[in-house]
């Protein structure tokens, strides 16, 4: 029971300190708008819970949610940040490091490399670009299967 009352200490320590800086004039808080800055704390809570508790679903959830909203801050606000889809492979791999996965995480981690480099150096992989492309178009469809699959073995 323990656990549940630091969930609901830091949930409300995060609504508070969001409206708190709320009233004060920072730029980066501001920019990020309400809802931004909101979900920045309550994420960080719930990554801090689950880092706590030795959830690693949670963690894994949570991390991966925290560099999701990174992506959307920094592909508004950074003009260099790489708005390609191989980025959220690298924080799927990211996510799981930070969810005690070292191991599994190398493989999401070099894919995402793999995806964001080679298309660099396209002379030496002439093939890459057609099943890059066929990626791209399949790639929700790859998804939805996979969530179906777990849907069922939850069953």
């Amino acid at each position: 029971m323990k656990r549940y009352y630091f969930l609901l200490a830091i949930i409300l320590s995060a609504v508070g300190l969001h409206f708190f800086l709320e009233q004060i004039p920072i730029p980066v808080i501001q920019n990020w708008g309400i809802n931004g800055s909101l979900l920045l704390f309550l994420f960080i809570g719930l990554f801090i819970h689950a880092r706590r508790a030795r959830d690693e679903i949670l963690a894994f959830f949570s991390s991966f949610l925290l560099l999701v909203l990174w992506q959307n801050y920094t592909e508004a606000n950074i003009g260099i940040w790489p708005t390609h889809w191989g980025v959220y492979i690298i924080y799927i791999g990211v996510a799981l490091a930070l969810a005690r996965k070292q191991k599994i995480a190398i493989i999401p981690i070099a894919i995402g490399l793999g995806i964001l480099f080679i298309p660099a150096i396209e002379s030496l992989f002439f093939f890459v670009p057609t099943i890059i492309r066929y990626i791209e178009t399949y790639y929700s469809i790859l998804f939805l299967l996979l969530a179906g699959y777990y849907f069922y073995q939850q069953k």
